[in-house]
């Protein structure tokens, strides 16, 4: 009986260990669960010499490493966003590019669903990491603008 209590702190410990290795990602736009299932079929193994990791979201966002490089699909536009915003071309693919608490956020602007592509600052430079990602984006979402 003694066994008993210390298993039920065990399997607490565990799944407390569980749910802290899963990385939360924003919410998909329902509509882009199809399309955002494909890109995460397709994401690599391996990005900026980080493994996979698990995401809240597993139909539409992946990580890899720690602290995590989070690729989240079926996004909002990024409230920066607007007119005059500038937009980086990495391999072909339009990115609206932001600081945020540590990392930087690039969002896709030639594709819908948006991507969204979370980079923390021990990841330098940050915008290399999406050339991991470009092949993936690039044959799973068509660009539908140019980035001007």
């Amino acid at each position: 009986m003694i066994g008993r209590p210390r298993l039920a702190v065990v399997a607490a410990g565990v799944m407390l260990l569980a749910t802290g290795c899963t990385v939360t990602a924003p919410v998909p736009d329902p509509g882009s669960v199809q399309t955002c299932g494909d890109l995460i079929a397709a994401a690599p193994a391996v990005v900026a010499g980080q493994p996979q990791r698990a995401t809240d979201q597993p139909e539409s966002a992946v990580a890899w490493g720690d602290p995590a490089v989070l690729l989240a699909c079926g996004v909002a536009d990024p409230p920066g966003f607007g007119p005059t915003s500038e937009c980086y071309e990495v391999d072909g693919i339009g990115w609206y590019a932001e600081p945020v608490d540590g990392a930087y956020r690039f969002t896709t602007l030639d594709r819908t669903p948006r991507i969204q592509v979370t980079v923390p600052s021990a990841y330098e430079p940050q915008a290399a990491v999406l050339t991991d990602l470009s092949e993936a984006i690039s044959t799973t979402i068509p660009q539908q603008r140019p980035c001007v």
